[in-house]
């Protein structure tokens, strides 16, 4: 069990079996399910853009049609997730 504050995340990323946690100073790597991990976080501190990502909305540097920039990485929108996703972070379709 790790006590991480909600601040810390960067995003959470899903692997077979496993999640990242990717905090700004570390990876946490722990035998949970992403979907269970996305019930417990507040949804509007953090937004599930793809079936393997969750990020966190104030760690979002900029972002496009096609996904999210944050520390360097970009991390693509899912196709099931690019609606609500681009909603909730104020992305209008062009």
């Amino acid at each position: 069990m790790h006590k991480i504050p909600l601040s810390d995340v960067l995003y959470i990323e899903s692997l077979d079996g496993y999640v990242k946690v990717h905090l700004k100073d570390k990876i946490i790597i722990t035998r949970e399910n992403i979907s269970t991990l996305e019930e417990k976080l507040p949804g509007n501190l953090f937004v599930r853009i793809h079936r393997s990502f969750i990020v966190s909305t104030h760690a979002i540097t900029s972002m496009t049609a096609e996904g999210v920039e944050l520390n360097k990485k970009t991390l693509p929108f899912g196709r099931a997730f690019k609606q609500g996703a681009m909603a909730m972070l104020g992305i209008s379709k062009a």
